[in-house]
């Protein structure tokens, strides 16, 4: 007879562990899609520009005919904007309500994610778990792009993913290549996430024992994390390359060169602290709910001032031996914040780009400032720091609209095919895939200049096009529109364009181009 006693009272234990997780991550998800169809449909700035575009031109082979159209951002990796492309234009046209629910499933996930990161972090606390996790998914970031397309909250999801893999499975070096995996993964999605890479490596080798652990982990997960770019981006650069002989187009030109566009290099330095006092304590400064300070839209959010102040305390208390050592966990995850919150502060500075650390801020927070408090129930506590920061916090606002409106309205002029349609002005890539302008090319007259590979490919396309035409999102006049299509010895009139209406823009249409008269 063969008795298996030890495996009897695991197997239950872990069929209902699964069963819990499920069960969470059940409600999570339904939370997301709920929380995004009350916040309506995404219309914000940068959708109207190249969210939409992106995933239409690559669908649609339109990489060797248009010409930036969304401008720069228009040659961005479009891969984490197909799935919402193909909800919103192939799978349900029509219902604009399972759109926006489909669009909250990465917010859903995100939490399931940090409540299970809280969970480790504070083993045995369900309560204080969970209130740690809202704490920071209440963040005034989170909450504004919850249902967007900024695609921030997705990069979260592979980021945290990453960080909580090691956290489960700590010491592994296998486990530091499926974090340096999701790190590369989520700078493949969008380049911007490669800002936490360094923080990542860190919180690995923090969980390392021993040398040679140590030395392969941080070698694995080097590895794994360019594995997980060209897993991602591979595919993108290669066509890119293809067409322009660049494969981050049109970046990076005096690395890759290439004929089609002049050298561009791309800083937004729009959000840096200016002084001293901001680089140091910036934010403090956030809590004056003014614009252009780590936004462009107003925000107030106390979360980043108070992790400041939560690791101060824990760290002085340390040192002075007034708190016990904190966990290796708890050091990782501190370490992994505030080198991730030091490379975005000189990297970019703009919030939205902290995102992963946003959501982990409570959990940072409340790690740090536990051991001071004693029993009983601390979580009344934290219960009250989350009513007082929620009703502090003031969200971004970046743009929705009703369901019983379109981001472009019926009637939609015609664009007879194979034709040649100028553009200028921006946001407008969003309309281009309205259009019904099969074979035809889109070229922006703002980028077109003398000296690049696609000048004389355009003025021969104006000499073949079945027709000539400018989609317009600016208030120029003719004369200033007038005196870049002169140099392909065309010109338009603003009587005759049409208007484009939109729930978003009052000031695009389509206007005919004619031949100058001699």
């Amino acid at each position: 007879m063969i008795f298996v006693t030890p495996a009897a009272p695991e197997a239950p234990a872990r069929s209902a562990m699964a069963g819990g997780r499920l069960s969470l991550l059940a409600f999570c998800l339904a939370a997301g899609a709920i929380l995004s169809i009350i916040d309506r449909t995404d219309a914000n700035w940068d959708l109207q520009n190249y969210h939409l575009y992106g995933p239409f031109a690559v669908l649609h082979g339109r990489l060797p005919t248009d010409y930036f159209v969304a401008g720069i951002q228009g040659y961005l990796n479009p891969l984490a904007d197909i799935p919402y492309y193909v909800t919103k234009f192939v799978l349900f046209p029509a219902h604009p309500v399972i759109v926006a629910g489909l669009a909250g499933l990465p917010f859903g996930l995100l939490a399931f994610i940090v409540f299970n990161i809280a969970r480790i972090l504070l083993p045995g606390a369900v309560a204080e778990a969970a209130l740690a996790g809202i704490l920071g998914l209440t963040g005034a970031t989170i909450l504004s792009e919850v249902g967007t397309v900024y695609d921030d909250i997705l990069i979260a999801d592979v980021l945290l993913l990453g960080l909580w893999v090691v956290l489960a499975k700590p010491g592994s070096p296998g486990i530091a290549g499926i974090c340096g995996l999701a790190a590369g993964c989520a700078a493949g999605l969008k380049l911007t996430a490669l800002l936490f890479a360094p923080g990542l490596l860190v919180l690995c080798l923090l969980q390392a024992r021993g040398m040679r652990p140590v030395v392969l982990s941080g070698i694995l997960f080097c590895a794994a994390v360019a594995i997980g770019f060209l897993a991602l981006w591979g595919w993108w650069g290669a066509l890119l390359w293809e067409e322009f002989h660049n494969p981050f187009f049109p970046v990076f030109g005096s690395v890759f060169p290439s004929p089609w566009a002049p050298a561009v290099f791309i800083h937004d330095t729009r959000f840096f602290p200016r002084d001293a006092a901001q680089w140091l304590f910036y934010p403090f400064f956030w809590l004056q709910g003014h614009s252009f300070i780590a936004s462009e839209e107003p925000l107030r959010d106390p979360r980043f001032a108070l992790v400041y102040l939560a690791l101060a305390a824990a760290l002085l208390a340390v040192f002075t031996r007034r708190a016990a050592r904190p966990s290796r966990n708890a050091v990782a995850v501190w370490a992994f914040f505030a080198i991730s919150y030091f490379f975005w502060l000189i990297g970019f500075s703009i919030l939205r780009y902290a995102l992963a650390l946003e959501a982990i801020s409570g959990i940072v927070i409340w790690t740090a400032i536990r051991p001071f408090l004693q029993k009983p129930a601390p979580w009344m506590v934290l219960a009250g720091i989350c009513v007082a920061v929620i009703a502090f916090t003031k969200p971004i606002g970046w743009g929705r609209i009703g369901y019983g409106k379109s981001l472009v309205e019926a009637p939609i002029p015609p664009v007879a095919p194979h034709s040649l349609v100028f553009i200028s002005g921006a946001p407008i890539g969003f309309v281009v895939p309205y259009l019904n302008g099969r074979g035809s090319a889109f070229v922006s007259l703002d980028w077109l200049s003398p000296g690049t590979a696609e000048f004389p490919a355009v003025q021969h396309l104006s000499h073949t096009a079945g027709a000539i035409r400018l989609l317009m999102n600016s208030q120029a006049g003719d004369a200033a529109i007038n005196a870049r299509l002169a140099a392909f010895g065309l010109t338009y009139a603003e009587a005759s364009c049409v208007p484009i209406r939109s729930a978003v823009q009052q000031a695009i249409r389509l206007c005919d181009v004619k031949p100058r008269p001699p």
